[in-house]
């Protein structure tokens, strides 16, 4: 089963051409888009420790936990020494960035633009399909973590790189924002 493997870097050097049109830089404004999430007072799990064994809890997770595990060692051990078995709800979004940071990089990202810069620097503009999921069905809306970040998981054992993570997970914020902005707006 090849589900959630490392794959080797692209072989032509020229698919890593980098995009020079100034009109293509991708600008995030995501000051006014987290003031618009913080009116719906949703929350989500913030403990990755948890998250990840949610994720393993069926056959293909497992596996791709599995996969992160040997392909990111260190960045798994990160989280292991840092997380407990405790719940941690939390509702800042940038808790959200900083966890995908850590699964990705095996360190608490220390500065908010570090994010913001590497989705910025992501050369190919176009996002990968993220699985950002706002649940407005409850008495208190939540954000199904389990999926987006087994979607993280599934694109960084597949060899994409932080910057196209950062770009992606921006990319479906930002479209999931103006769904709710016009859901509310009507």
């Amino acid at each position: 089963d090849e589900f959630g493997n490392y794959e080797k870097p692209m072989a032509n050097i020229f698919s890593y051409a980098k995009l020079c049109n100034e009109e293509l830089k991708q600008e995030f404004f995501l000051e006014e888009q987290i003031k618009i999430l913080e009116q719906i007072d949703f929350e989500f799990e913030s403990n990755i420790k948890l998250i990840l064994q949610n994720i393993a809890k069926n056959k293909l997770g497992a596996l791709l936990v599995e996969n992160y595990k040997k392909s990111f060692e260190k960045n798994y051990a990160f989280i292991e020494q840092n997380f407990d078995e405790n719940s941690m709800p939390s509702k800042d979004f940038w808790k959200y960035l900083e966890m995908s940071f850590i699964l990705v990089k095996g360190e608490f990202l220390k500065d908010k633009n570090d994010f913001l810069i590497a989705a910025k620097n992501y050369a190919f503009k176009h996002a990968s399909p993220y699985d950002f999921k706002l649940n407005m069905n409850a008495e208190k809306p939540k954000l199904d973590v389990n999926k987006s970040f087994r979607m993280t998981l599934i694109y960084l054992c597949g060899g994409l790189d932080f910057e196209g993570i950062a770009y992606s997970i921006l990319k479906a914020f930002e479209d999931n924002i103006t769904k709710i902005s016009s859901l509310k707006a009507s």
